[in-house]
């Protein structure tokens, strides 16, 4: 047969304490008033999430999703098959905006002839690239931080 179990309010029902302390049973004074009462006050950071030095909108800071060339040539016959690149004669065609990568980094070697589009490329890569078959279409060769500077002047 099932055991019933005694309510919690029953089972303190007769004990001083049941509320805690004596005077908790009375009024709202112990909760810091009823309702919203106090939330510009003393209730405020749990009310309104405010914490000192977090309270200001901050514009969302632009980063270009970077990838390296050693990175890019060991996805590359994934891309292919993917059909995410496109491999025209002997040259694969990546566009930047279709792998969802906008920067290419200089670290790693070039295996393949590339044709890169819609890509920024950083000073290191653009050395790398120059001698090793690879061409870039609609792209920049500056840093962000270089664009960040010329903007400001």
């Amino acid at each position: 047969m099932v055991v019933r179990q005694r309510k919690r309010k029953n089972k303190l029902r007769g004990n001083r304490t049941q509320h805690g302390n004596k005077k908790n049973w009375r009024g709202a004074g112990t909760k810091g008033g009823r309702g919203k009462g106090g939330a510009w006050k003393h209730k405020r950071m749990t009310y309104y999430n405010v914490r000192p030095g977090k309270y200001r909108l901050k514009p969302k800071k632009e980063t270009a999703k970077p990838i390296s060339i050693g990175a890019l040539m060991e996805i590359l016959p994934k891309l292919v098959i993917q059909k995410k690149a496109e491999r025209k004669g002997d040259e694969i065609h990546v566009d930047g905006s279709i792998i969802g990568f906008d920067k290419l980094l200089g670290s790693g070697k070039i295996t393949e002839r590339l044709v890169v589009v819609r890509m920024d490329v950083s000073k290191k890569a653009a050395k790398k690239i120059e001698g090793n078959g690879v061409r870039i279409e609609e792209a920049q060769t500056e840093t962000v931080k270089e664009k960040a500077g010329e903007e400001k002047q």
